[in-house]
């Protein structure tokens, strides 16, 4: 797979666009980042970005101010099957809900989380006194931010496996580089079946769970557990796969036991956003996530 080396934008919105097209033509991308004082001129015609709807206000309150956000989305053909509006609607509301000066970083999950760069790093503007500047540089965050996320649907590129693990590892490290001082988050959001050469979770009447213990131990040994301490981890879009699969009730809850081992064991605060999870509820939720049980 091709790699370009990471590049430093100071962010029109022309180079915005180029940026999200380096991503269809080669996963090796760009790392993006935005600042503040790239806005569209006063008097420009576009469209509106998305702001923080009422519905989406339990999601604000789960995203204070100054926090720095992790958010993993699934990628080209590793988006399960007519799941994707609901995928991009969650990702938009966490960039449109970000408390001020909080800084995303946009990562797909692919089938490698190894070497994998961020998409897009981004830091929400802390409003000034000119109120129309505040309003058309938080535009520019959301618009920029929305543009990659729907890059990781529009990409030609296909991919063998599903590799969150890897990828949860790459948001650890990110988030423990260097000493943050606000709240850390990860949000992850994809179908939850680990794919890879090395760890297969997704096998025919095969529960999870049974594998999760000699997993993370294996993952300690190699030095790649992901490293989670003091982060909230919140896991949504988990589906039941290829129905051909037949995945049944006791494969899925060993799924998510899987996934709440390794959340533990990272030292991460496990949230399942129930409410949006595939199959329970039809939109964005109504209450706050609930920790994992």
């Amino acid at each position: 797979m091709p790699h370009e080396a990471n590049l430093l934008y100071r962010m029109s919105e022309q180079e915005s666009r180029c940026a999200v097209a380096r991503w269809a033509r080669a996963i090796g991308l760009a790392t993006v980042v935005l600042f503040p004082s790239a806005i569209a001129p006063v008097g420009a015609q576009t469209e509106p970005a998305p702001t923080c709807k009422p519905e989406w206000e339990t999601i604000k309150g789960w995203l204070p101010a100054g926090a720095r956000i992790e958010l993993l989305v699934a990628a080209s053909n590793t988006i399960p099957a007519n799941l994707w509006p609901r995928y991009k609607e969650y990702a938009t509301s966490i960039l449109a809900c970000a408390g001020d000066g909080t800084v995303i970083e946009v990562v797909p999950i692919t089938d490698s989380g190894a070497g994998i760069s961020p998409l897009l790093v981004a830091t929400a503007p802390t409003p000034g006194p000119n109120q129309l500047r505040s309003r058309l540089e938080r535009d520019a965050f959301v618009k920029h931010g929305v543009a990659a996320i729907e890059s990781l649907y529009t990409t030609s590129d296909t991919f063998t496996g599903f590799d969150p693990l890897g990828t949860l590892q790459l948001a650890g490290d990110s988030l423990h580089h260097g000493t943050w001082p606000g709240k850390l988050i990860v949000v992850m959001i994809g179908n939850g079946w680990q794919q890879t050469e090395r760890i297969n979770l997704f096998r025919w009447r095969d529960n999870p769970a049974n594998h999760a213990d000699d997993i993370i131990r294996q993952l300690k040994d190699q030095g790649t557990l992901p490293n989670l301490a003091g982060a909230d981890v919140v896991i949504t879009g988990l589906t039941r796969g290829d129905p051909r699969m037949k995945i049944g009730s006791a494969e899925y809850t060993g799924m998510r036991t899987f996934w709440k081992k390794v959340i533990l064991a990272g030292h991460g605060k496990l949230v399942w956003d129930e409410s949006y999870l595939p199959g329970i509820g039809s939109s964005l939720p109504q209450k706050s996530p609930t920790p994992g049980s």
